[in-house]
């Protein structure tokens, strides 16, 4: 006996996925489950075994939403030409977000005289809250402290900050 399992490989022109049909054995696809839940359970001790379909469902899931987005964004803008009449691929015009080494230097730099001129909980909290984006909350729990404590930290850690980049 075995079981039937389709995985993603892509979408087709309409933007449908088109899956591929793989056959496990009994065996493969009972232990398949039993790695699955084991892993699962040690996050959340309640947790059911799950089909082996829906754990390759889930294994698809991000390089299906990748290729989705892709697809959008390719859709939205066809056929795109240069001054020359040469096609243009739209996943190249999408603005690049990374750092340049420069930038990544000057990041780097601002964070040491943030620890060099405020105490080191104060520059911590300002550097995981305010310049990566970490959530009050999260970084309040990561560091055993309440909510109100980080905010009152940030606001003088802020305060202090202006101050030195103010000059």
């Amino acid at each position: 006996m075995s079981v039937k399992l389709f995985v993603y490989d892509h979408l087709d022109e309409g933007g449908r996925p088109v899956h591929l049909a793989i056959e496990l054995d009994d065996a493969e696809a009972e232990e398949w489950v039993h790695i699955d839940l084991e892993k699962r359970q040690e996050v959340d001790p309640n947790a059911v075994a799950r089909t082996p379909q829906e754990i390759q469902d889930d294994f698809d899931k991000e390089m299906y939403n990748s290729d989705r987005k892709e697809f959008k964004h390719r859709t939205k803008f066809p056929e795109l030409e240069d001054d020359e009449g040469n096609k243009i691929d739209v996943i190249d015009t999408i603005a690049d977000s990374s750092w340049t080494p420069e930038q990544h230097a000057q990041y780097e730099d601002y964070k040491r005289i943030v620890r060099e001129n405020l105490n080191e909980d104060m520059a911590d909290a300002f550097i995981c809250v305010g310049l990566e984006n970490e959530e009050m909350r999260e970084y309040a729990k990561r560091k055993g402290l309440t909510y109100d404590n980080v905010r009152q930290l940030l606001c003088r850690a802020r305060k202090k900050a202006e101050k030195l980049f103010s000059n």
